[in-house]
């Protein structure tokens, strides 16, 4: 996992994040990895209530957010005014 997001909207939390598991076939012993986005509901203290399930839009929630907080706007509006 990489990084998680956590927010309150209307009274609730929520918990945004990337999930990376792997597992092992015995037919062929190869390690196969996979990837999941998780949009939780979680209490005061991180715990999770709810696990939205997997629809479209939540990837790219993720990505959105992940834009918004990389603050890469501001980096760039900062280049283009920046004298030369």
């Amino acid at each position: 996992m990489d990084r998680k997001y956590e927010t309150s909207f209307r009274q609730k939390r929520f918990r945004l994040f990337e999930n990376f598991g792997s597992y092992v076939l015995p037919e062929d012993s190869t390690t196969h990895w996979e990837r999941e986005i998780r949009l939780e509901f979680i209490d005061d203290r991180g715990k999770p209530l709810y696990r939205v399930p997997q629809v479209a839009g939540i990837e790219d929630l993720l990505r959105a957010v992940e834009y918004q907080t990389s603050e890469i706007d501001e980096f760039l509006n900062s280049l283009v005014k920046s004298p030369a």
